[in-house]
């Protein structure tokens, strides 16, 4: 990490010429605790049934992948499950040391993934939706979860839910794939 010019933690990648997302540096990661304390399902849980449920989630969608990279929506009929079962189901992919995951806060109406990072996020998804001039490595960061890399929800969340549908967002999604190898 390091300043930029308005005094705010910024994450670098660990090689400038790569924009792989698996060469980003890693941060302080969290403790058992406070995986426990945000519901996050980790290797040392004390939830056995639900760390085997999202093991057996990631086996079949890697199985499908045919153990390729691949996009995943999660999303939720009812508040509140869709975000539980994204934030696990990237941080079991992310046990497998060969791999990196990407969640992308899509949930407008109740973010969740600054609570992932060890400092808060400056720009997010809404914020690359609506300026230009904003990359994909300007809101791209570091969870305090080992491989698991963050898009926060963004700070403009009006008319979000438009913004989702965007030829941005497609762009979005094209550079991510283009950066995720594993």
């Amino acid at each position: 990490m390091t300043d930029n010019d308005n005094g705010k933690l910024r994450y670098i990648n660990k090689d400038r010429a790569s924009p792989k997302v698996d060469n980003m540096s890693e941060v302080v990661a969290f403790g058992p605790k406070e995986l426990e304390a945000l519901k996050i399902v980790n290797a040392n849980s004390d939830n056995s049934v639900h760390l085997k449920a999202f093991r057996d989630l990631r086996t079949r969608l890697m199985k499908l992948s045919k153990r390729e990279s691949f996009s995943c929506l999660v999303t939720s009929v009812v508040a509140g499950g869709g975000t539980y079962v994204a934030v696990n189901l990237a941080s079991i992919i992310a046990l497998d040391k060969k791999r990196t995951s990407l969640l992308v806060d899509a949930n407008l109406y109740q973010p969740y993934a600054d609570s992932l990072l060890p400092v808060s996020s400056q720009v997010g998804l809404t914020d690359f939706l609506d300026d230009e001039s904003i990359g994909v490595q300007d809101i791209l960061y570091a969870s305090a979860i080992p491989r698991v890399r963050v898009i926060p929800a963004g700070n403009n969340l009006e008319g979000g839910t438009e913004k989702i549908h965007s030829d941005r967002m497609k762009l979005l999604f094209d550079e991510v794939r283009s950066r995720y190898s594993d």
